[in-house]
Formats: structure tokens, C-alpha cells, sequence
């Protein structure tokens, strides 16, 4: 499939029951290419049932709604937002039932519907392609990809320097090492600052009991030592009477 003039727009619609195809139209932007038989492909894998998906082929997107055994699909290019292209899809959808309801199911003849609806499909297309919200859209995915671009060229530039990105890993696993290490470390920190607090305030309990105890003392006296003062026996001493007794004397008389 060749390149095409514009980005970010809807390039070619169908109406088409199985793989007959009743009516088409082409962006003028589109140069040439093998999107009609890709389209093809992607209806022989679709079933009557009622679905919606979308197929990626290249930098395109075939986007389709089966709605009563008719499928309408539309290839957008990559950029083109999937919101609006299934808007278009629904938009011209609601036309065509409005248009033929469904007669469009006993139509025998490939591209029988061409002529009156092929410019719905045109109109529709250069209204979305013209849409502010796919603008919009294409903006911001412009600036995501500005962005990529950028951080792309700020990777360059990182190993235009030499830095490597192994060597950026492995710094960032010594980085995550080290700040693993600073948690461990400041957590037995807080543990010792913990319990170091917890000595500190034991010994300043001990000291106020302490000195508590001895102010205690001081006022009241040592109960122990106070009764045994009081109940300690008194010691009386009792002087035995002494009796003299003097012996008689005998004085002889004078010659």
C-alpha cells in the first residue's frame, strides 16, 4: 500500500453485505494502493452478526460496524482517532437505513448502491476529516509523539556521554542498595535512641525514688531502729546494803 498525501484522515469507505460491496468512495489524498483487496480480506473473515472491531495493516486501521447483516467500514490512517472513526461509521449508518432501510439486504449486484450513496459517504468523510475534535485528537497524539521524540534524544545524549544503560541500572540498583542500608541503619538507630531514652528515664526514676526514700528517712527516722528505742527494757540498779559491824576493842589498864 503506497503512501498518501494528508495524515491523520479517513481515506476510503464502504457499504457492502458479506463481501459484496454496494457502494465505495476514495480520498483524493490517496495516491494508489491495494486497500480495496485488503478491505476484501477483512469482510471474508466478518460474519452477519451484529459487531464492531477494528484491523491494523500497516500504518492503517479498517475500522467496521455490522449492524442487520450490513457492514460499513472505513481505512483511516494509524493517527486518526478511533473515537471519531466509529462516529463516522455510526453517522453513516443511520443514513443508510434512513435511506433504504432494508432493501439494502435484496440487493443483488455489487456496487448497485454506488451512485446515490457514494457521495454520503464522501460528504461524511470530509466532514469528520474536517471535524475540530479529530484536530484535536491529532494534536495531542502530535505532542505524545513530540514528547517520545524528545525523551529519545535525551537517551542519545546520555550515551553520547558514555553512559551506558547498564551502568545507569547497575547505579540505580547500588542506589537502591544504599537507601535499603539508610533504612536499616536509621531504623536500629531509632531502636538504640529508643531504648537509650529508656535508660535515661529509668535512671532518673531510680534517682527520685532514691532520693525519695532517704528524704524519708531523714524526716521520719528508720521505723526499725525508732520502735526498738521504745520498746528497749530499762536497766535499774539496785545498791545492796552493806552492814559494818566493828569488833570490840579491849584496853588494858595501867600499871
Amino acid at each position: 500500500m503506497s503512501a498518501y498525501d494528508a495524515e491523520g484522515s479517513l481515506l476510503y469507505g464502504i457499504v457492502a453485505r458479506a463481501t459484496k460491496v454496494l457502494a465505495e468512495y476514495t480520498n483524493p489524498v490517496v495516491r494508489s494502493g491495494n486497500y480495496p483487496r485488503v478491505a476484501l480480506k477483512i469482510l471474508e473473515k466478518i460474519g452477519p452478526q451484529d459487531s464492531k472491531m477494528t484491523y491494523t495493516y500497516d500504518s492503517y486501521n479498517f475500522h467496521y460496524e455490522v449492524s442487520d447483516e450490513m457492514c460499513f467500514l472505513v481505512m483511516a490512517d494509524i493517527s486518526f482517532s478511533s473515537v471519531q472513526a466509529f462516529k463516522y461509521l455510526s453517522d453513516i449508518k443511520k443514513e443508510w437505513f434512513d435511506m433504504y432501510q432494508g432493501k439494502g439486504k435484496l440487493v443483488k449486484n455489487t456496487y448497485a448502491m454506488n451512485k446515490p450513496f457514494k457521495n454520503n459517504i464522501k460528504l461524511k468523510m470530509n466532514y469528520y476529516n474536517n471535524d475540530p475534535q479529530s484536530n484535536k485528537m491529532k494534536l495531542i497524539k502530535d505532542k505524545i509523539s513530540d514528547v517520545k521524540d524528545e525523551m529519545i534524544k535525551n537517551i542519545d545524549k546520555v550515551l553520547e556521554r558514555g553512559e551506558k544503560l547498564d551502568i545507569l541500572v547497575d547505579r540505580t540498583d547500588q542506589i537502591q542498595e544504599q537507601a535499603f542500608g539508610f533504612k536499616k541503619k536509621a531504623k536500629t538507630l531509632r531502636i538504640a535512641v529508643f531504648w537509650n531514652n529508656v535508660k535515661v528515664i529509668l535512671a532518673i526514676v531510680f534517682i527520685l525514688v532514691a532520693v525519695g526514700v532517704a528524704l524519708f528517712f531523714y524526716l521520719y527516722g528508720i521505723p526499725a531502729i525508732k520502735s526498738s528505742q521504745t520498746t528497749a527494757p530499762q536497766v535499774t540498779t539496785t545498791v545492796a546494803p552493806t552492814t559494818t559491824t566493828v569488833a570490840p576493842t579491849t584496853t588494858a589498864a595501867p600499871n
